[in-house]
Parts: structure tokens; C-alpha cells; sequence
């Protein structure tokens, strides 16, 4: 390289349409869907071990989890009523329809990649 030669910067719409970082940008992408799943999962979990402590019903953490998982939970809960009055399948089944959602997802994610 001759003194004053600098190399030559590509348009940044060029680099855009690079397949590497097509490929980073699928990676980050099926990164940021596994851990929204991987965190409503924990909050599912929160929510089954949440439920066993009655005094834990009131505190304000179980509030923040009952509001963002009973609209979840209750989809599966019209399907198949608590056995008993008191046994509840709907957790599990949510916890099946996550997986199979986010492997839908990862699916797809992968044949764009």
C-alpha cells in the first residue's frame, strides 16, 4: 500500500446484503426467541410453585406473574377443566405448547438462514 492509498470503504448497503451478516443476524434473532421462552417458561414455573404457598398469592412479584400467565394458562384451562376441582393440567400442556411453538419458530428460522 503506497502512502496515501487508504482502502476502499464499501457502501453500507453492500455490506448489508453479506451473507455473514445475513447469518449473524439469523443467529441473534433465534438468541432474543429462545430467551422470550426460556423466561415465560421460568415465569410458568413461578407461577406451579407460586400456587403451592396460598401466602405467597398476595405478594406483589406473584401478581406480576398470575397477570402475564393466567391469559396464557386459561386458553388451556377452557380446553381441559382442573380434574377434580383441584388438580390443574393446564401448566403442563402450556409448558408442551411453548416448546412446540418455539421449535415452529426455530424451524422457520432456519430455513431462511
Amino acid at each position: 500500500m503506497n502512502k496515501g492509498q487508504f482502502y476502499k470503504i464499501q457502501p453500507f448497503s453492500e455490506i448489508r446484503n453479506c451473507a455473514i451478516l445475513d447469518s449473524i443476524m439469523v443467529y441473534l434473532i433465534a438468541k432474543i426467541i429462545h430467551w422470550v421462552f426460556l423466561t415465560y417458561t421460568m415465569l410458568l414455573f413461578a407461577r406451579i410453585l407460586g400456587s403451592w404457598v396460598p401466602k405467597l398469592a398476595q405478594h406483589r412479584l406473584m401478581r406480576f406473574v398470575r397477570f402475564y400467565t393466567d391469559p396464557y394458562l386459561n386458553i388451556f384451562r377452557k380446553l381441559i377443566p382442573p380434574i377434580g376441582g383441584t388438580l390443574d393440567l393446564s401448566p403442563m400442556i402450556g409448558f408442551f405448547a411453548l416448546n412446540v411453538i418455539e421449535k415452529i419458530l426455530m424451524g422457520f428460522l432456519g430455513r431462511i438462514a
